[in-house]
């Protein structure tokens, strides 16, 4: 390209940013920038024996399928996970650990089920959920 052609374009660039750069000064003096601010706060940790104390032993979680003829067991979607993981405790640890994300909140809050529709619950409801699909594949197992 030839100088004299790209002359023109090098004044229409100047002129765009010289466009750009008035409208930014313009809106900067319009409404002033702020930025968010976070406030970091502390506080003392609680042991578990406390938060057992506070919060109590009762449990909030439901079984959607209590008093629905037809389900006195478990859940059917436990009982598959069972048989699709071959009722092998070692396949439904592998399970639990790589397909339920952890959610940091104290207590069991879903459950078993809720943790697995989810995919996520809290260390008790990922332990709930271990602990009955073992149980469905004909192990024993305590919480």
């Amino acid at each position: 390209m030839k100088t004299r052609q790209r002359i023109p374009l090098v004044r229409a660039a100047l002129a765009a940013c010289a466009l750009m750069i008035a409208g930014v000064a313009a809106h900067a003096q319009q409404a002033p920038l702020t930025l968010p601010s976070m406030k970091f706060l502390t506080a003392p940790l609680v042991s578990p024996s406390a938060g057992q104390t506070y919060y109590g032993g009762a449990t909030t979680h439901s079984s959607s399928f209590t008093g629905v003829s037809g389900f006195e067991g478990r859940p059917p979607e436990i009982v598959e996970l069972a048989r699709a993981l071959k009722n092998d405790p070692d396949l439904i640890y592998e399970f639990v650990r790589n397909h339920i994300d952890t959610e940091f909140a104290f207590g069991l809050r879903k459950g078993a089920l809720g943790g697995l529709m989810d995919k996520s619950g809290t260390a008790f409801d990922q332990n709930v959920l271990f602990v009955e699909t073992v149980r469905q594949a004909g192990f024993t197992a305590r919480t």
